[in-house]
């Protein structure tokens, strides 16, 4: 076992649980951060208002907390509130300095394509664009936290099932199968 510092303090990690996350939920961590990614550089590339940087910060956080509201609710239950809340912020500031960089990236790009500094006010098709983006991104949290769930419940089962870690459960599995 060892151990790490966390949200709320100290605790300890099994191998297995330092591995990481389920591939399925990685992947859509990933793709969903990906794609706000890409928005903020097309808002940049499209001289859009730089207002849709910090809306996109602001959604990209409501989808990381959607992949780890329950880390969240057990930290805010256990430690502080002000520990959980240092933590949404610092997530916040994070997505939105990258979105804003890519923003520039692509707004420098447009720039010079273009030979024009004007920027597109803030619109109904950026709101529109932002709504769904706002549904896609925290659904795909949600799923990310179901699927992470799912593979954490099949290793308690596991463990519980013959004492044995999920990898040793699967090797046996495939012996028998041969």
């Amino acid at each position: 076992m060892s151990e790490r510092e966390g949200l709320v303090g100290r605790y300890l990690l099994d191998a297995d649980e330092a591995a990481g996350i389920s591939a399925g939920a990685r992947r859509l961590q990933i793709a969903s951060e990906l794609l706000f990614l890409f928005c903020g550089f097309y808002a940049g590339l499209s001289a859009r208002s730089f207002w849709i940087v910090l809306a996109l910060g602001l959604i990209s956080t409501l989808a990381y907390a959607a992949q780890h509201g329950r880390l969240w609710r057990d930290a805010s239950r256990v430690g502080s509130k002000a520990l959980v809340l240092r933590g949404v912020l610092g997530t916040l500031a994070v997505q939105i300095v990258l979105i804003a960089l890519l923003y520039l990236a692509g707004l420098g790009l447009w720039t010079l394509i273009n030979n024009s500094g004007a920027v597109i006010g803030f619109g109904r098709i950026e709101l529109i664009a932002l709504g769904i983006l706002s549904v896609v991104a925290i659904l795909s949290g949600v799923a990310a936290g179901w699927l992470e769930r799912r593979r954490i419940k099949a290793e308690i089962a596991a463990r519980d099932g013959g004492g044995k870690s999920p990898s040793e459960a699967k090797s046996e599995q495939r012996g028998k199968s041969e």
